[in-house]
């Protein structure tokens, strides 16, 4: 930028990919996505009547928020710089006018803009364009993988530690998961991006950041999701069933029942149990009730938990106000922590109800020693509220848990009292 010659001749500056990370054409069909999915199946209708008329459908279906938009700073920086000096600046674009106006407004930097087709004479500033390999990893989130070793749970709960087929067998579905669940984190991304874009953390997510255009992001998705689904159809038919589930409740999630009250965390703990169904069905073991029970009453707790660290995270200035694409309010948060509170200490009473039944003589020679699992269960789930109730746990207590070695101790307490059980 430093090293442009001063000139009489205006500074044409592209929109796209110049002036901002991404493309507003993208932006405008993600914010079609997230407004009206079903018109979605329109875009290919009025493109075919021309670029004029895709651009004037989609500007009446959506609205874009220029102040969100990821600008390049390094190129107002220098905008600003031409503009003291007395250059004429020109945003170029052929998005629809509307799009280019409210840009131009926000920034107030041009003196005009217009088509690309009809500037001559004038210097423009254009950017090569990078593929980011880091940020394709970085959408993938390989870190969240880990959740997905709940497909082990069935091995461990029957206690066939020994069985190598069974091994084998999880692990494949551990890796149709994980590639399934990254398609998911990228679809998410792409229909939250704005919401992203106003967050204090998310904002730095690759496609809320434009570091990847959502055409990058549909392509990366959709071949995770075939890679995906053949790793699952080699394991079993009914494997791939209940992976096809998990997508689309997924999908319908990301599009629409994240914004319900309760029940985005009851889908959410239900999306953990389908992992550990989903292990049971690549191994042929079948999962107690107990152990759904369980699981679903400990992550529906963590669920409420990270809802509630969103709230904390809010700062108080919502207190009316719903979060973004969220169903709570800041003044929600006392009940939110009471019914996780409460829905951890259920987890508890399940384990204990196990203990006290018949069925555990069947997979343990000294069942009474799980009743210590018991108040470890209870101090962890307690410590982790205490925890949030600081305002110090990060938004997905699941992660926070992988990173806390707190958690790695009573994880082995537990282990060693199941082992000593058997």
């Amino acid at each position: 930028m430093s090293n442009l010659q001063v000139s009489p001749m205006p500074i044409c500056v592209d929109l796209d990919g110049t002036l901002i990370k991404t493309n507003t054409l993208q932006e405008t069909v993600l914010a079609l996505v997230r407004t009206a999915p079903q018109k979605v199946l329109l875009l290919p209708y009025w493109l075919m009547r021309g670029r004029e008329y895709l651009w004037q459908r989609l500007s009446e279906q959506t609205s874009i928020n220029p102040a969100l938009l990821p600008y390049r700073q390094e190129v107002l920086d220098y905008l600003r710089q031409e503009k003291e000096a007395g250059r004429e600046l020109v945003l170029v674009s052929g998005a629809h006018n509307s799009i280019v106006e409210k840009v131009a407004d926000h920034l107030k930097i041009f003196d005009r803009y217009v088509l690309k087709s009809g500037l001559e004479n004038a210097e423009f500033i254009d950017l090569p364009r990078r593929r980011n390999t880091l940020a394709i990893a970085k959408a993938m989130r390989p870190h969240q993988w880990t959740k997905n070793l709940l497909l082990f749970a069935a091995v461990f709960l029957s206690h066939k530690f020994n069985d190598m087929s069974l091994i084998i067998a999880s692990a494949k579905g551990f890796v149709a998961f994980s590639l399934c669940g990254s398609a998911v984190y990228i679809i998410n991304d792409l229909i939250d991006i704005e919401a992203d874009r106003i967050h204090p953390r998310k904002r730095i997510r690759p496609f809320a950041a434009g570091d990847l255009s959502a055409v990058s992001g549909f392509l990366l998705s959709l071949g995770l999701l075939i890679c995906a689904s053949a790793v699952a159809i080699r394991l079993s038919q009914n494997f791939a069933f209940v992976l096809a589930i998990y997508f689309a409740l997924t999908l319908i999630y990301s599009l629409h029942l994240k914004e319900k009250l309760l029940i985005d965390v009851f889908l959410l703990a239900s999306l953990y149990v389908i992992r550990v169904w989903a292990g049971g069905t690549s191994t042929g073991i079948l999962i107690s009730h107990w152990a759904l029970a369980f699981f679903m009453c400990l992550f529906l707790s963590l669920a409420l938990a990270k809802r509630y660290s969103e709230l904390l995270a809010s700062a108080g200035n919502l207190e009316e106000q719903l979060l973004p694409r969220r169903g709570y309010r800041y003044s929600d948060r006392h009940f939110v922590l009471v019914y996780g509170c409460a829905s951890s200490l259920m987890a508890v009473l399940v384990i204990a109800l196990y203990v006290n039944s018949p069925d555990v003589i069947r997979y343990y020679r000294h069942p009474s020693l799980l009743w210590f699992i018991c108040p470890a269960l209870a101090y962890w789930s307690g410590r982790l509220w205490i925890i949030a109730t600081r305002g110090e746990l990060d938004e997905d207590p699941v992660l926070y848990a992988i990173k806390d070695k707190t958690s790695y101790l009573i994880g082995a307490i537990i282990l060693a009292i199941v082992l000593l059980a058997i």
